[in-house]
């Protein structure tokens, strides 16, 4: 993870994590098309949040859920080898991303949306719509 310095870094680490059977930002996985059971797809999913849902990033009242978060990862940056300051700018860095990541999710609700949450699309839809990301 240390060496990621670019996107296509970035999702070349990415694609290690998924084929390895870890996660990573999102979840992909085939299953049946959700109208037309006959036919199994290639399906993803938001993830990459550690804390419950999006509002555990925001709102005030979970404050104290955020500041454990930040010391649980410091220290387990530490037990990896990091000095405590290295750590702690680890732990700041890891929830901000996932801060980012919150910040577009969908809540628990929205992704109960079945008809919202459809949208099959042919590979070379999915890569034109994330032409930031190195296909």
């Amino acid at each position: 993870m240390a060496a990621i310095k670019t996107l296509d870094d970035l999702a070349k680490a990415l694609a290690a994590l998924h084929n390895s059977g870890i996660g990573g930002f999102f979840t992909t996985y085939v299953d049946a098309d959700e109208k037309n059971s006959t036919m199994n797809i290639l399906q993803a999913s938001q993830g990459g949040l550690s804390l419950p849902s999006r509002d555990y990033y925001f709102d005030e009242k979970y404050e104290k859920q955020r500041a454990a978060f930040l010391e649980h990862v410091a220290k387990m940056f530490t037990l990896a080898g990091d000095t405590p300051e290295a750590a702690a700018a680890g732990a700041k860095t890891v929830f901000e991303a996932e801060k980012g990541l919150a910040g577009k999710a969908r809540t628990p609700v929205e992704l109960r949306d079945s008809l919202k949450n459809y949208n099959k699309m042919p590979t070379a839809s999915l890569a034109a719509s994330s032409r930031r990301f190195p296909t």
